[in-house]
């Protein structure tokens, strides 16, 4: 029992070491004029400068998802069912280096 608990420690170890965290934040926010869409855009990054990068963007429920340029910029266009709410956004690398 102790062989496996050591070789699971052992694993756990190896892949916190080797993953990287995937940086991404919205520059702008802006309304469409006389619309129910919102223009989202802004930077995504990581610790090993891989691109592209999904970008995905959450507005009530509904998520978009685009793709960085080489220079890790994104513009994505968001369907606003409701005139509030939270826009979330999160990143996940596409390719390793």
């Amino acid at each position: 029992m102790k062989k496996y608990l050591l070789v699971f420690g052992f694993m756990g170890t190896f892949v916190a070491a080797q993953a990287s965290e995937v940086r991404v934040e919205i520059k702008s926010l802006t309304n469409a004029a006389r619309s129910t869409v919102l223009e989202a855009c802004g930077t995504a990054d990581d610790d090993q400068g891989s691109f592209p990068i999904a970008v995905t963007v959450t507005h009530d429920g509904s998520s978009y998802t685009t793709l960085t340029d080489p220079s890790g910029k994104w513009c994505v266009l968001v369907k606003r069912w409701t005139m509030s709410g939270k826009v979330g956004v999160s990143g996940t690398r596409l390719l390793q280096k």
